[in-house]
Order: structure tokens, then sequence, then C-alpha cells
């Protein structure tokens, strides 16, 4: 019969206290230290349990990365959901940054994680703030000072 969390973490700290002498403070905060890393290696257990159940049509999209940017939304290739933008803090929770992911899913360096719909709604704002201009006067302004 499998041991429980709450068992793991009690083998696991009794050894090391066994091992030296601990504070009750050091004892506690090793408990929990301990308790929160084996919980995390479960989730981690069950994700990679569920990874071959994926979907047909997130299976087919990894077959073909450049489908998951479409108009309204981008699919995250590793775990299927939809967003406006791929972020890089949603990325972390697959231990993985958006250099390494489009890396991985064979993006090119300048592929933004954007849906197209949003892209182009940044394009037009900036376009309308005249930000492109703004930006080319403060680059001629900064020459300028330097000379």
């Amino acid at each position: 019969m499998a041991k429980t969390l709450v068992e793991m973490t009690s083998d696991i700290v009794s050894a090391q206290a066994g091992s030296g002498r601990m504070s009750p403070e050091e004892l506690s905060d090793s408990i929990s230290k301990v308790y929160n890393a084996l919980l995390e290696v479960q989730k981690l257990e069950k994700m990679a349990e569920q990874e071959p159940e994926e979907s047909g049509a997130l299976a087919q999209l990894k077959m073909n990365p450049d489908k998951s940017i479409t108009r309204s939304y981008v699919i995250c290739l590793e775990c299927g959901m939809k967003f406006k933008q791929l972020t890089a803090r949603h990325l972390a929770t697959h231990a993985i940054s958006p250099s390494e992911y489009r890396a991985k899913w064979g993006f090119t360096k300048r592929q933004p994680l954007v849906a197209k719909q949003l892209s182009a709604q940044r394009r037009k704002t900036a376009i309308d703030n005249q930000l492109g201009e703004r930006l080319a006067a403060a680059r001629r302004d900064r020459l300028a000072k330097r000379e």
C-alpha cells in the first residue's frame, strides 16, 4: 500500500533529525518544506499521467504548431489552454521560457505569441498615437545631444 504524503514527510524529516540536531523552529520549517516539495512532485506526476490522454485537437496542433496562433486566440501547446497572449508567466508554470517555447515548437525567435486580432489592435493604436514618429524623434534628439 502506498504511503501518504504525511507519512513520507514524517519519514524524511525524522531521518534528517536523526542525523543532526534540529531546533523546534528548524523542525517545523523542515516539515512544511518537505511536505510542499512532495506535493509539487505529486502534482507533476498527475500531469504526466494525463499527458498521453490529450485531446485529438491538441495532438493535431502539436503536429502543425503554426495553427495554434489564430485570429482570436493563441493555444498553449503545452496544456491546450486558450489565451489572447501567451505570457512568460503562464509558460513558467510549464517550466519553460518564451524563447524555449518558440524553439521547442519551431517558431521563429521574433514570432509574437499573441492573437492576430490583438496584434492588429496594438498596431492600430500605435499608428493612431504616432508612436513610431515619436520614437524616431526621441532617437534623433538623443543623438543630437551626444554630438
